[in-house]
């Protein structure tokens, strides 16, 4: 890209290797990008820095940061300690409920190999008490 003062949304879109509508709808989002500079005919001007910037963003939103984290980033110039992307939460959330689905099988399973109830009172129709053989 040629060295110059501003650049047009298309060649912003071009530099960061993302669809122009992505960075319309960034500027909307992310307050950052709410003050950008305008010519006569109310056309966005664009600096390397706000290129570089948009970079930032399409980095943050391929790691499924949320808006407001992306904000609150550019805002105070880092993430809170313990924040991460919702995708990084539900995968979390996810692993820990495969794990409990995993536990119960094996409960499962060892409740319908191990234990054997007494049987049935036929003449009564009660069930008997049973205990567990492991």
């Amino acid at each position: 890209m040629i060295e110059k003062l501003y650049y047009t949304r298309k060649e912003v879109a071009q530099a960061v290797d993302c669809p122009d509508a992505s960075i319309k709808h960034w500027e909307k989002e992310i307050s950052l990008f709410k003050k950008i500079k305008r010519d006569k005919h109310n056309a966005r001007l664009y600096t390397k820095e706000n290129i570089e910037q948009f970079k930032e963003v399409k980095r943050m939103r391929e790691k499924r940061y949320e808006v407001e984290e992306i904000n609150r980033f550019f805002k105070t110039g880092f993430l809170e300690e313990g924040s991460s992307s919702n995708l990084e939460k539900k995968t979390e959330a996810i692993l820990k409920i495969q794990t409990v689905i995993s536990k119960l099988e094996g409960l499962k399973e060892l409740i319908n190999t191990n234990l054997q109830p007494t049987g049935l009172s036929k003449s009564k129709g009660e069930i008997e008490p049973f205990e567990a053989k492991i």
